[in-house]
């Protein structure tokens, strides 16, 4: 039985999703005050909602201040935890590229060029221009008095382009790590074409690093994640040019290009969908085109998703 004026007849129970100010020391501001007459109005009086009285005590700050109030809080902390780890917002920038001195295809990625510190796949037949997209990189290293690296494959290095550009070849080097064509143990060719180019990105002397050998797909995944993590402590820029598609482990590629006789497709780029580059021209003259901004569409036009693995 509940007599007359026991706490159980003073304080009837409330819902659990009660407005600010239906629980014993919830603040009202002038707002929520405004919003609640409304309803009134609108509704009618309802027996079991108690509004306070127009002289209630209520706590020093408001519904809306104690939630700022927190947040900033919780700011502060986040930003005393993490310390020296912040950047100022005004410092941040694109992740570096080295650019390839083709505005065409530079402009439209947010390295500016060959992602570095991270890997490039360019593939197409021969005479497409996968290769010669790299000695344009190469070439625009080389005025700015840095390095560049070549590792040969199925079709040698011709050091003709870069004399045509004046590029200083004192500062290319061009090795052989593995036969030019068929080979007896692809296995071996692979580790060895994996030593030497692993061994190039240590010595953090390098730009960028390009490689014509199809060995250079053959690779286990354990063994490309390896590539990879040398390539991002030696902040250099790997290009892989090859005849044949991407291997299972596309993912691990920054940047994927492919080369054909009239466009060049963007498969892969991380901050963007795929796109095309359309082009009217040979392997030997399509710098040339791209520079003079033979483009009908300066935009790029979007590809199709993907398949899978891309």
């Amino acid at each position: 039985m509940t007599h007359e004026g026991s706490d159980d007849a003073r304080a009837p129970e409330k819902p659990s999703d009660e407005f600010p100010g239906d629980r014993p020391g919830d603040d009202w501001s002038p707002g929520d005050r405004a919003r609640m007459d409304d309803l009134a109005h609108a509704e009618g009086p309802d027996p079991s909602f108690d509004a306070p009285a127009a002289g209630a005590r209520a706590p020093a700050r408001s519904f809306a201040g104690a939630a700022r109030a927190g947040q900033a809080r919780g700011l502060d902390e986040v930003k005393a935890l993490l310390g020296a780890a912040l950047r100022a917002p005004d410092l941040l920038a694109p992740p570096e590229g080295a650019p390839t001195g083709v505005d065409g295809f530079d402009r439209r990625l947010l390295w500016g060029g060959f992602p570095k510190g991270e890997m490039t796949l360019l593939w197409g037949e021969l005479g497409t221009g996968a290769t010669s997209l790299w000695i344009e990189a190469a070439g625009a290293a080389l005025k700015a008095h840095k390095w560049a690296a070549w590792i040969d494959g199925e079709t040698p290095l011709c050091p003709i382009s870069f004399r045509q550009k004046g590029a200083d070849l004192s500062r290319l080097l061009v090795v052989q790590a593995a036969p030019a064509g068929p080979s007896d143990d692809p296995t071996g060719d692979a580790k060895s074409w994996l030593g030497v180019t692993r061994e190039l990105l240590a010595s953090a002397l390098f730009e960028v690093i390009g490689s014509g050998a199809p060995v250079a797909l053959r690779l286990r995944e354990s063994q490309a994640r390896k590539l990879l993590a040398s390539c991002r402590a030696a902040k250099a820029a790997l290009v892989l040019v090859a005849r044949g598609p991407p291997p299972p482990y596309a993912d691990l590629f920054a940047l994927i290009a492919r080369f054909e006789e009239k466009r060049i497709l963007v498969e892969r780029a991380l901050h963007r969908p795929p796109f095309e580059l359309p082009r009217r021209l040979s392997y030997a003259t399509f710098s040339q085109h791209l520079r003079a901004g033979d483009d009908p569409d300066p935009g790029a036009r979007p590809l199709p998703a993907p398949q899978a693995g891309f």
